[in-house]
């Protein structure tokens, strides 16, 4: 068999892909609880969200959303990573600046503990990049 440098290149990026997707995952947590989300883009998919930010480029008047909706067109897949908006319920928490989870909710604001969760994830998915 032979394996072309194309081909290697882009099992190397979705092995990485999947790496950087369980490292997010796995990565720590406040509470232990787990809300966050990893999905890899390829082919269809990635093509759908290429598109959907060309349109936004030009609907925003941004030229740096166009670059990188050319560096997305270009990349063998994408990882996307974010958490799910549920609140952590805690009674005396006030670290999103509001009074409880239910006020915070109400003005459609995001858990301190889930962002922190997300950057942690980034972070952890990045040092496997």
């Amino acid at each position: 068999m032979i394996k072309t440098m194309d081909q290697a290149e882009r099992d190397a990026a979705l092995r990485v892909a999947d790496l950087m997707a369980a490292a997010a995952r796995t990565a720590p947590k406040g509470s232990g609880k787990d809300k966050v989300i990893t999905i890899i883009l390829t082919g269809e998919d990635k093509a759908a969200l290429v598109k959907e930010m060309h349109q936004a480029a030009a609907e925003y008047k941004e030229d740096f959303i166009e670059r990188d909706a050319f560096n997305v067109e270009s990349s063998h897949c994408v990882v996307l990573i974010g958490v799910t908006s549920q609140p952590f319920g805690l009674a005396n928490c006030k670290m999103c600046g509001f009074e409880n989870c239910a006020e915070m909710k109400k003005a459609g604001a995001n858990c301190a503990f889930n962002i922190t969760d997300l950057g942690i994830a980034v972070g952890s998915a990045v040092s496997v990049a």
